[in-house]
């Protein structure tokens, strides 16, 4: 990622990037302005934490315990892939959250899946 075109941009428009003295890093204005080039770049390497495992039964399976990460819900086949995550069976909530039904799915949980642990 190239910051250099956006940094003299702000600078160009008189931002104070850098201290006015022998101290060569970013003022706080400087910092600032790194941070609100970095941001949008930086959101989309960004995860929401996972919500609480629940119980959910769809129209066509068993009872699988899911999870709620970024928007949709995930299950996961296995109790030890479920546990592999860091959760354990007494953090299993027994009813999914009540929006349940308009969440789309996003997949099955693999082993070694990272970003679904508590």
């Amino acid at each position: 990622m190239d910051l250099v075109g956006e940094l003299q941009q702000a600078a160009l428009e008189g931002s104070r990037l850098y201290h006015q003295d022998e101290n060569d890093h970013p003022s706080e204005e400087g910092h600032l302005t790194i941070a609100r080039i970095l941001g949008p770049h930086l959101l989309a390497y960004m995860t929401a934490p996972a919500s609480h495992p629940f119980l959910f039964q769809d129209f066509y399976g068993p009872i699988r315990v899911c999870i709620l990460r970024n928007g949709k819900t995930y299950r996961f086949d296995s109790e030890k892939i479920f546990l592999k995550t860091g959760w354990t069976k007494e953090d299993i909530l027994p009813a999914p959250p009540p929006e349940m039904d308009i969440i789309p799915y996003g997949g099955k949980v693999q082993a070694g899946s990272g970003g679904f642990g508590p």
